[in-house]
């Protein structure tokens, strides 16, 4: 079935005296937007607020909601610590000097490196089964094997998109909602950091709430996990 892209933005926000969203205009998009599209960024036509993006058919479905909690994670991300973190990473300086805006979707992990994939899987057995021990071997590992480039890549998207599928899954809890456990299969690709960063998140979450509270310290906190802190 043919799907028409998706050319307007029809901008809501939130109205804090009349405590609900209200229309404030309609944007010509700068590029078409797929028809199902689920993201967050900033919009260039609206001050640059970061926006959850998506389309009028998220709102027919409890769970199209819970998607709607979760790019507004992204857009918490984006307000509260993102640039900093971004400015202190390689591959975002790297991406910078390169005009590639894209990088977060498009770089070249080595999703399909036999040594990566052999790691990454016993860390998601690791964290199936609570071994402290183990799961800080095999970030050791992970560190010492991939680029640093590599390396900041898969923390970025743990913390990124893990945090945010963290808060998506406990909302579903909550509503009896199937859990979303996209990126659990092989082959590994970029989800596959989003279970296992929300895997990770839950562990250090279990063993201190307060990261939660604070996703800036939680970012360093899994940055520097293979060191104690």
């Amino acid at each position: 079935m043919f799907s028409v892209p998706i050319r307007n933005y029809f901008i809501f926000d939130y109205d804090s005296i009349n405590h609900k969203y209200e229309f404030i205009k309609i944007e010509p998009t700068s590029f078409p937007l797929p028809k199902r599209v689920q993201a967050s960024f900033p919009l260039a036509c609206y001050y640059n607020k970061p926006s959850c993006i998506v389309h009028q058919d998220i709102f027919n479905s409890l769970a199209g909601y819970v998607t709607v909690f979760h790019e507004f994670m992204h857009c918490n991300q984006f307000l509260l610590c993102e640039e900093k973190i971004k400015n202190e990473l390689l591959i975002a300086q790297k991406a910078l000097a390169a005009n590639d805006y894209m990088w977060e979707l498009n770089h070249k992990f080595p999703y399909n490196d036999s040594i990566f994939i052999d790691y990454y899987s016993h860390f998601l057995s690791a964290l199936d089964e609570g071994d402290e021990s183990g799961i800080k071997y095999i970030r050791v590992q992970l560190n010492q094997y991939l680029t640093p480039i590599d390396y900041e890549y898969m923390i970025w998207q743990e913390w990124k998109e893990g945090f945010a599928r963290f808060i998506e899954n406990k909302i579903k809890h909550n509503l009896n909602l199937v859990k979303n456990i996209y990126g659990c299969e092989k082959p590994f690709n970029r989800v596959t950091f989003y279970y296992g960063g929300e895997k990770f998140i839950g562990y250090l979450a279990s063993k201190n709430p307060e990261l939660c509270l604070n996703i800036e310290r939680l970012f360093y906190h899994i940055k520097n996990y293979i060191n104690g802190e």
